[in-house]
């Protein structure tokens, strides 16, 4: 990848600093009022805590008058950490956190993808139906005592802290080389990068044993795109699954008594983790009326039957804030994705995402 140009943040330093406190980033810079450095022990730092403390959150596209998400720099840092009203989705998430790391100073921009297979709608409307995030700093330290940055080339890493399923939850090194892996959010599964020159129906042979998530290029996309693509999902009827559902997912850390034995030799994927190599997460997921907490192969589900009951658990575990609950149940009256709607998927559409090969 080309080095990337230095950019104006749109983060001002106090902005930084009520974000590092909203996300309880600690260290001896923040001890000694300092900022932390753009090094890669910083971004996996922030990706970690970011992760834990903003949930993927679809609601607001149903539950508010507007029926949009808060996706825009300024629009998503005054939602999710000034106001605290709950997350918002990928687009909302990775602005965020791409607000933060170019307030620190890291060279960061946003780039976009599309899902594997090619089932939406939405991603024949907009060559980004998925927001990520590209990083790159210099002379990268390996360890977790690595805190500064050295001369040397620079290394390009991909973060996505937010999709929304189960996606990777680690920065990953911009690379094709199979020892380039991240564990999952728990000791499996395993996440890679693999190139492909366009897009194709099937995998190549050395990756047939990997299922591909999404696809993305290295283009730089604007607030404007992601705009666009986001009023889209929240305005056109069935462009993507937010339409007929609500989606969130929240994870949390889990304390780590054995450890399994990985497929990769630890030594292969010690400069992916750093600090938080060892760190499995367990989750809480929402899709539709469907509750699940998941800890490693186990899984609770709850199945929700009323509005009430449904922003009650968006409110006590996702920690979204609703200003008026009622009027937040009055919103979803009549949509696709209230609960007992009867809704069910165009033919067209049911096709592509039950059709298989």
């Amino acid at each position: 990848m080309k080095p990337i140009s230095p950019s104006p943040s749109a983060c001002s330093k106090a902005q930084i600093r009520l974000y590092l406190s909203v996300v309880r980033y600690q260290d001896d810079h923040a001890k000694n009022g300092q900022l932390p450095p753009p090094t890669l022990q910083t971004l996996h730092v922030l990706n970690h805590l970011h992760l834990v403390t903003f949930p993927f959150d679809s609601s607001a596209m149903h539950y508010t008058d507007a029926h949009t998400m808060p996706i825009t720099p300024d629009g998503i840092f005054q939602w999710a950490v000034v106001d605290s009203r709950g997350g918002s989705y990928c687009f909302g998430l990775n602005t965020l956190l791409l607000k933060g790391l170019k307030g620190l100073g890291f060279l960061a921009y946003g780039g976009g993808g599309n899902f594997e297979p090619w089932i939406y709608p939405i991603q024949d409307l907009t060559p980004c139906g998925h927001m990520v995030v590209f990083v790159q700093i210099s002379g990268a330290g390996v360890g977790e005592d690595a805190d500064s940055v050295t001369g040397g080339e620079r290394e390009t890493w991909f973060v996505d802290v937010r999709f929304g399923g189960t996606g990777p939850v680690r920065p990953l090194r911009l690379s094709e080389d199979e020892g380039d892996v991240v564990m999952g959010n728990a000791s499996t599964p395993w996440w890679r990068l693999e190139r492909f020159f366009a897009r194709a129906d099937t995998v190549p042979e050395d990756a047939a044993s990997w299922e591909s998530t999404y696809a993305f290029s290295e283009a730089a996309y604007s607030v404007a795109d992601y705009e666009h693509a986001s009023e889209c999902i929240t305005t056109i009827p069935c462009s993507g699954r937010f339409w007929w559902n609500i989606v969130a997912v929240e994870y949390f850390t889990l304390e780590v008594l054995h450890h399994r034995k990985r497929a990769v030799p630890e030594e292969e994927i010690a400069v992916q983790h750093l600090g938080h190599r060892d760190v499995q997460y367990g989750r809480y997921t929402l899709n539709g009326e469907v509750f699940n907490k998941t800890v490693g192969a186990q899984s609770e589900v709850r199945v929700l039957v009323t509005e009430k009951e449904r922003i009650g658990v968006l409110m006590e575990v996702f920690g979204v804030r609703y200003e008026d609950e009622e009027r937040a149940e009055k919103c979803m009256t009549g949509r696709d994705a209230e609960i007992g709607s009867g809704f069910v998927l165009p033919l067209p559409l049911w096709q592509t995402v039950s059709g298989g090969e």
